[in-house]
């Protein structure tokens, strides 16, 4: 099996429009892009994380922004919200892009969100059509992709002069060990082998050789075990039950019956410093 196929085969259900859909019919008035952010925002501090993330890269009205390894579609819907953006979405799983493209319709946003299948790594052939881009996003998806220096290449090729591009990954922490790097599964591979997490070092060194300039490095560890409602606080709470029925919409749509060990063991990994929520800013020279 292909690097590729292992990876469609992680992320893809076969059903996960219909658990959607049964789930949104549980829901009372109006489903908006905010709505869908404990089901769409897959990553760690799910939606705060992506608002801040779009703080950081400061998009002008109107940019056109590629976002890579799009996912269900959150953060594209996010960027396109928040800062009158139009975003295409690049993921390499079917069935996502076919839940993004059905979800954005739903909530108004068809016309300035579009996702299209495909490798991050194959970005040149896949946009051969497309004007550069002003900016490009990423959120944990270069866990999953080992040739970072290819990566990088690949986005500065889609990218004009001057254009941003913000990284949000899970690196690697001051605790981690080749040997032993994480504990699995977890929500980006279940096994070592298809988990390729790397220092922030690794990716600024990529970057550069790819002709990015970098503007800033944040580690996001203590926001993200913060954040009221991310997946790191949900998976460490310790207050008591709510009586309140839990929303329909989570993680556990997207990954199943083993969401909460995944999530648990994500967070111990932060929590240990065997990873970190690492944010990176870059600018195409």
């Amino acid at each position: 099996m292909t690097a590729d196929a292992t990876l469609v085969e992680h992320y893809a259900s076969g059903d996960l429009r219909a658990r959607i859909e049964t789930a949104l019919a549980t829901i009372d008035g109006p489903i908006t892009r905010r709505t869908l952010g404990p089901l769409d925002q897959f990553h760690i501090g799910g939606a705060p994380a992506t608002e801040w993330l779009i703080e950081q890269i400061d998009l002008a009205s109107g940019a056109r922004v590629i976002d890579l390894g799009s996912g269900l579609g959150g953060p594209a819907r996010h960027i396109a919200g928040a800062a009158d953006a139009h975003v295409t979405g690049i993921d390499l799983t079917d069935e996502y892009v076919a839940v993004a493209t059905w979800l954005s319709e739903l909530v108004g946003l068809g016309d300035t969100v579009t996702f299209r299948t495909g490798s991050v790594l194959e970005l040149e052939r896949l946009l051969v059509d497309q004007d550069p881009f002003d900016a490009a996003t990423m959120l944990h998806v270069g866990m999953n992709i080992a040739d970072k220096a290819e990566l990088c290449r690949q986005v500065a090729a889609t990218l004009q002069p001057g254009a941003i591009f913000g990284v949000y990954d899970v690196m690697s922490g001051p605790n981690f060990a080749a040997e032993e790097p994480v504990t699995f599964p977890v929500p980006w591979a279940s096994v070592p082998d298809h988990s390729f997490v790397a220092s922030a070092a690794a990716y600024t060194d990529a970057l550069v050789a790819a002709g990015f300039v970098i503007e800033a490095v944040h580690d996001r560890t203590s926001a993200a075990l913060a954040a009221r409602g991310s997946q790191a606080a949900a998976a460490q709470s310790t207050a008591p039950p709510s009586k309140a029925a839990p929303s329909p919409l989570g993680l556990h749509l997207v990954m199943g019956t083993e969401t909460k060990t995944k999530v648990a063991n994500m967070v111990a990994n932060v929590r240990s410093g065997r990873i970190a929520p690492t944010v990176i800013v870059a600018r195409r020279v």
